[in-house]
């Protein structure tokens, strides 16, 4: 997530279940709740997700942290995904 502040591109992750048996996304959780907000959208029902990432910086910035992906799947009950901001005046 790089770019001026209230200007900063959306950012878009393909969540792609690769198993035999579908895959449901009970929650997430995030230690960025100041830099940024995520919308969860199902695209093929228990095997494709697409998660919208978007800044939501008040001020100028660096952050790094991470959205926590809750699952029903007990190969897989924790998707953990890094997420890295700068946010510039200019």
């Amino acid at each position: 997530m790089w770019g001026v502040k209230g200007k900063v591109p959306r950012e878009n992750l393909d969540i792609i279940n690769n198993h035999d048996k579908p895959l449901k996304i009970n929650y997430i959780e995030s230690d960025l709740k100041d830099h940024v907000r995520w919308t969860l959208k199902e695209v093929k029902s228990g095997y494709v997700y697409r998660l919208e990432v978007v800044d939501i910086s008040k001020t100028t910035c660096d952050y790094s942290g991470h959205l926590y992906v809750r699952t029903d799947n007990s190969l897989k009950p924790e998707l953990v995904i890094i997420i890295n901001g700068h946010v510039s005046e200019k």
